[in-house]
């Protein structure tokens, strides 16, 4: 989340890393988990690949994930990382894409982008065909049980219920939950492989990588019908709280709350090919006996051949953008970090770090770092110094001259971080210089050397000033009548100046 000095932290990843000869490498930026962490790479001119993938799009941004700790400025923080997406999105360098069609809807309802779906690969990096060659030896009768992170296990009320339906039904196959049977994490692929399948329990309408890799297996996969999803959700509340509001596709007023299940419509396995879904246990049991799992294993090698050509276009596509504009000319690299965002995404210079709630559940070191938060000012915010406590300590406001875009003001209690800090990312302005008292002596000999020189210069014309002053002299005569100065009535013009005429 950057926290607690958010502001400060993007600064000054600017100034560690605007010099930094691999940054001058980079072409291009990929940022995922947490997608919104891009705001790190904004001011360095490089391509964004915004890919949300296993997490929200506003991972890091709100109070209720990832930041717990941080309540009095999560909406603001929210804001400010949907602004810089549609910042983003909007510059053609760069491309914003999600791994699943809940996230790209999402991102779709709360900025009004249009995302990319991408989905994740989650498989082999090996031929979709080689693998299918080895996916046919089941030699484990018992169905997997994958996707649900029941604690309880087998005491769970869900998987209560399974096992009274298998005793009810006495043809029931045998299932296996996998923990249990790898104890955690299974060696490979093909210790999965050798059961006949797997059951979906989801956990999370977005959160897919487990379905995608069973997928990609080629194992098939049962999961419940929407309606028996509703039904787990309702009894045993077996999904992930999400608070993203209504698909765009329901209308204000859809009587469904706003949950996870209303976006159940968007879950991966409900699209893809070849998915099975039941809507009982007894539905399971039957189909189980029912299908040709044999030939669903081919059908999804054949899907999973396919997709895998369409992701590859997918990126090649991204990484033609991102060659678009990698040309030196066009990715050099800016040296101020407010004169970057302003050119680049025409946003204004960042403003001091607001005030933050911490609660109990906070580190020390978090708590000691939220104390020596510096401040980042810009013209607009000049009489905002550190905060302390609830309200901003004032007291360098009338200093209007350290307010400059960008300056660093760290409080009182942290010199020894402001000093380092300031002088190693900063590289603020020298401070001024006191002036100097003037010397007395100096003066005087100054004004004597010119005066010395003005008297030289008047001796040496002084034959051209004589003439000057008596030929102005003959002209005074001339005016007061002694002269030939005359008007056309023959009379002195001195004799003139008090007549009506005149």
């Amino acid at each position: 989340s950057l926290d607690p000095c958010p502001n400060y932290m993007r600064h000054a990843f600017f100034e560690a890393y605007k010099n930094d000869p691999e940054f001058e490498r980079v072409d291009a930026f990929i940022c995922s988990y947490p997608a919104a962490n891009c705001e790190l790479f904004m001011p360095f001119n490089r391509s964004l690949i915004v890919y949300v993938t296993w997490s929200a799009f506003d991972f890091g941004r709100r109070a209720d994930i990832g930041t717990e700790y941080l309540t009095q400025r999560s909406a603001f923080r929210r804001q400010q990382w949907i602004r810089n997406l549609q910042r983003i999105a909007a510059n053609p360098m760069n491309v914003i894409a999600a791994s699943s069609r809940v996230e790209a809807e999402s991102i779709k309802v709360h900025t009004g982008i249009e995302a990319r779906y991408m989905p994740a690969w989650c498989g082999p990096g090996r031929a979709v065909q080689d693998l299918h060659e080895a996916s046919g030896r089941v030699t484990q009768p018992a169905i997997l049980l994958g996707g649900g992170n029941l604690e309880r296990g087998w005491s769970h009320p869900l998987l209560e219920s399974l096992q009274k339906a298998r005793q009810k039904d006495g043809a029931a196959p045998e299932f296996v939950r996998i923990g249990d049977r790898f104890n955690g994490d299974p060696d490979s692929q093909g210790d999965l492989l050798a059961h006949p399948c797997v059951v979906l329990i989801p956990t999370a309408i977005s959160s897919t990588r487990e379905f995608l890799e069973f997928y990609r297996m080629n194992l098939p996969i049962f999961a419940p019908s929407k309606r028996l999803l509703r039904e787990w959700q309702d009894a045993h509340n077996i999904l992930q709280p999400r608070d993203h509001g209504p698909p765009a596709s329901q209308s204000a007023g859809d009587s469904l709350s706003h949950d996870d299940f209303d976006w159940v419509e968007l879950a991966e396995w409900y699209h893809m090919e070849h998915v099975l879904t039941f809507d009982s246990w007894t539905d399971l049991f039957h189909k189980f006996t029912t299908a040709d799992l044999g030939s669903l294993r081919t059908e999804m090698a054949l899907a999973n051949l396919q997709q895998r050509r369409d992701l590859v276009e997918d990126w090649e596509q991204v990484f033609s953008v991102i060659k678009q504009h990698a040309s030196p000319n066009k990715r050099r690299m800016p040296k101020r970090f407010h004169e970057a965002l302003e050119a680049i995404y025409q946003s204004a210079p960042l403003g001091p770090d607001l005030p933050v709630s911490l609660g109990s559940v906070v580190d020390q070191d978090v708590r000691d770092m939220a104390k020596q938060c510096p401040v980042i000012r810009h013209p607009d915010f000049r009489c905002m110094c550190n905060p302390q406590g609830d309200k901003p300590n004032i007291h360098y406001c009338n200093d209007q001259k350290r307010c400059i875009p960008g300056e660093v003001f760290f409080p009182s209690a942290g010199n020894q971080t402001y000093n380092l800090t300031r002088a190693a990312l900063f590289e603020p302005p020298a401070p001024e210089q006191p002036k100097k008292k003037k010397n007395s002596r100096t003066v005087l000999v100054v004004w004597l050397i010119l005066a010395a020189g003005f008297l030289v210069m008047v001796w040496k014309m002084r034959v051209r000033l004589r003439s000057l002053l008596q030929s102005m002299w003959s002209q005074v005569k001339r005016v007061s009548g002694k002269g030939a100065w005359r008007s056309e009535h023959g009379l002195p013009l001195h004799a003139m100046l008090g007549s009506k005429e005149t």
